[in-house]
């Protein structure tokens, strides 16, 4: 999201500049970017009749985010923080389809440590298939 609308962001500008701010695009919202993320996201896999949004009857995945930490205070606008403030670190809590995912910053029902060990297993496997040393300091 943030990409999205500093990209445009960035040729709207450049367009102002170039021929006169009466013919530059309109810049986005940060609504509107949000809307790119969640319901017209679904839209575009087609999913959206089951997706997208907070409505009864839908799948909704649900993300809650802490708008109390240092990277979005002080917080003055909830949707403009999301979109330009806001990474994975501000991500509290998850919901897919009605289970909970991740609780408190922490995920549930996961063994991170073996999926750590799949990782470093999977990426040993590749370099040697490839006949490549681990560049661990390189």
């Amino acid at each position: 999201m943030r990409s999205a609308i500093t990209w445009q962001r960035a040729l709207a500008n450049q367009a102002a500049l170039e021929n006169g701010p009466e013919n530059a695009p309109a810049l986005l919202s940060v609504r509107e970017v949000l809307e790119f993320a969640t319901i017209n996201g679904a839209k575009g896999l087609r999913l959206d009749h089951k997706t997208g949004s907070l409505t009864p009857g839908k799948e909704a995945d649900i993300i809650l985010l802490d708008a109390t930490a240092l990277n979005v205070a002080p917080l003055n606008n909830a949707p403009g923080a999301v979109v330009t403030l806001m990474e994975r670190s501000n991500v509290e809590t998850v919901l897919v389809a009605g289970q909970i995912k991740k609780w408190q910053g922490a995920l549930i029902g996961q063994d991170i440590a073996a999926l750590r060990d799949q990782i470093i297993a999977s990426r040993d496997y590749l370099f040697e298939a490839a006949g490549v040393e681990v560049p661990l300091f390189d």
